[in-house]
């Protein structure tokens, strides 16, 4: 076959060698008029993506927060494809059969992504594999996350928050245990670090959940990502941090609160004759969009939302891991 190195031609009656000038136009329009066709463009958008919450844990420590970062109000946002999945952090849980707390998922958004909250302190030994190894019998340290869980009763040393690294921080470190061990600590919020164990000796109370944060994204105020309180060995529960830590379980009620809030950590159980009661699950994650409205949105699954913005733009918000197409 003869290769042929001249441009488009068309030839008629009469004008055989003759090359048109037209027929070469005409390819070139073909060329310019499929190019292209049929993409979405991408899009900038504020963001704020929360991740999961943790369980507290069975040997008094608070369950951190999630961690909590955003471009809004004022910060950089980020360019988005359509047709991309977000994925949203699910919440940490009990594990009654190990008597240990759960960290919290991760949740993505583009390239931002937020790290589980640290699981409240166990109650023993036993191998929860998000645990440190410097236990003690009876307690130890939270595990690091988003905001660090609580350190347990008898734990030796607090968990580190900002497990991800990131500048501003996604969240803060986890409460110590009291001096002498009888109470653990609370779990780290976005807001401030969870408290230590107060040490009163065996009637100890436990440490604070760090506190949260709110943010307006949607057009009102919501809450997010505080740390869950801690539990004591026989003294009071301490208060979750605000809003919507779990509350730890005072004695000899000896179960802790759920979060109320995205992103949370749960309070932790008491313990009973070495025994850990039941610790209060963590915040789910969340991921919010802020988003031009000269776009036709389309979100899922159904659970999922595109709602109107006061201020003239669309909201995507995820309860659970979807897409979002234009």
């Amino acid at each position: 076959m003869k290769k042929i190195d001249t441009p488009l031609v068309f030839e008629g009656k009469g004008n055989k060698n003759k090359k048109s000038s037209r027929g070469k136009m005409f390819g070139y329009q073909v060329l310019g008029f499929g190019s292209g066709g049929g993409v979405s463009p991408p899009i900038d958008v504020d963001y704020l993506v929360v991740a999961g919450g943790a369980a507290g844990g069975g040997g008094s420590g608070g369950g951190g927060a999630g961690g909590y970062r955003t471009s809004f109000p004022g910060g950089t946002k980020i360019t988005i494809e359509s047709g991309s999945t977000y994925t949203v952090g699910a919440a940490g849980t009990w594990d009654a059969p190990n008597q240990w707390g759960n960290p919290g998922g991760n949740s993505t958004a583009g390239n931002i992504s937020s790290t589980g909250g640290g699981a409240g302190a166990p109650v023993s030994g036993s191998g929860n594999p998000d645990d440190t190894p410097t236990r003690y019998n009876g307690g130890g340290a939270g595990s690091n996350g988003g905001s660090g869980g609580g350190s347990g009763h008898r734990g030796t040393q607090a968990s580190s928050g900002n497990l991800g690294g990131y500048s501003p921080s996604e969240g803060n470190n986890g409460g110590s245990p009291s001096d002498n061990g009888y109470a653990g600590g609370g779990g780290g919020g976005i807001g401030s670090v969870g408290g230590n164990g107060n040490a009163s000796g065996p009637s100890s109370g436990g440490g604070a959940g760090g506190n949260g944060t709110t943010n307006n994204i949607t057009g009102s105020p919501v809450g997010y990502s505080a740390g869950g309180g801690g539990g004591p060995w026989q003294g009071g529960g301490a208060s979750g941090g605000s809003p919507g830590g779990g509350n730890g379980a005072p004695y000899p009620n000896s179960s802790g609160n759920a979060a109320s809030t995205k992103g949370s950590g749960g309070g932790a159980a008491g313990v009973i004759n070495n025994s850990p009661k039941t610790a209060g699950a963590g915040g789910a994650g969340h991921v919010v969009l802020k988003m031009p409205a000269d776009q036709s949105y389309t979100i899922a699954p159904g659970s999922n939302t595109i709602t109107d913005h006061p201020g003239g733009d669309k909201i995507a918000t995820f309860n659970v891991t979807g897409t979002l197409s234009w």
